[in-house]
This record gives structure tokens, sequence and C-alpha cells, in this order.
């Protein structure tokens, strides 16, 4: 058995699906319910605020475009953990009018472009596999032993490691 999950805009939808596939459209989540998911994961500082109000406008209610820009912004430097003080779980490394990314392709693109060419090489090569596949079968097709390149990409995020349970 297989499940494939698929996330993307309506009029981005595949015409032809799986024999039993089901669509689920979701509606967008108010601005409201945003800026709350926000305040839960950064926190209520006065420094947060701008900032929240800045995610909140562009992602247009995706809790997944949001959840992802605060990834990117913590990758960037741009926010980071504040252990020091209870009322935030981020604080603002830099200062001012803050450059947020356009589309979440955006965000994984910029991702893809901090690689060493070795762990593109790898991203690459397993995209051309499938969605799963293993580090033994891409280092195989590349002609090397890709196991640093995978603990990295599984630690960034861009690969995760699939157990059996999960299929």
């Amino acid at each position: 058995r297989v499940m494939v999950i698929l996330l993307c805009e309506k009029e981005a939808m595949p015409e032809r699906h799986f024999p039993t596939s089901e669509a689920i459209f979701l509606s967008a989540l108010s601005d409201e319910t945003i800026r709350q998911l926000l305040f839960d994961r950064l926190g209520r500082s006065e420094a947060m605020h701008a900032l929240i109000d800045q995610i909140v406008s562009r992602v247009q209610g995706n809790p997944y475009f949001a959840s992802e820009i605060v990834d990117s912004l913590e990758e960037q430097n741009v926010i980071a953990r504040d252990e020091n003080n209870e009322d935030s779980a981020y604080r603002l490394v830099k200062q001012g009018r803050i450059q947020l990314p356009p589309t979440v392709a955006s965000i994984a693109a910029r991702r893809l472009n901090t690689l060493s060419a070795q762990e593109r090489a790898v991203v690459r090569t397993a995209s051309a596999v499938g969605v799963s596949f293993t580090k033994e079968i891409v280092g195989e097709l590349i002609g090397r032993d890709v196991e640093q390149e995978f603990a990295s990409l599984v630690k960034s995020g861009i690969l995760m490691r699939m157990t059996k349970e999960m299929g």
C-alpha cells in the first residue's frame, strides 16, 4: 500500500488522479488563525508583532507557507530561539523590514541552492529514482558512498528517513 499526499493549489490539481484517490479541498485559514499559530510558535514579544503581521499578509491563509517562512528565517539567522525570555520563543536578530520569500517554491529553491555540489547530485539522483529510495541505490547510481550527504540532507530536512512502519 502506498499513501500519497499531494499538496497544491486547486488550480494546480492534476487532471488525472489515481483510481482510488480522493481530492480534499481545504479553504484558507483566517488571518487571525494564522496570527495565533505564529504567536504560539514565535512568541508574543513586541518585536515579533511586525514580523508576524508581515508573514500573515504574505501567506494568504496557508499555514504550511507560514511554517516554511519561519523555518527559512531561522535558517538565514533573521530570527533565533530566545532561551532567556519567557515571553518569546524567538528573538529578531536582524532589525528593520525583513524580506520574506514570495512563494513556497522560492523557499525550496533557496534551500537547494545552499547545498554542496555533492548534496545536489544526491538530491537530483534520488528524485530521478522516485519518492522512495535507499542510499545504496543512489550511491550505486552516483558511483560512490553517499552516507555523509544522506545524513546532512536528513538533518536539514531535505530528505526524510522512512521506517518500515511508514510503508
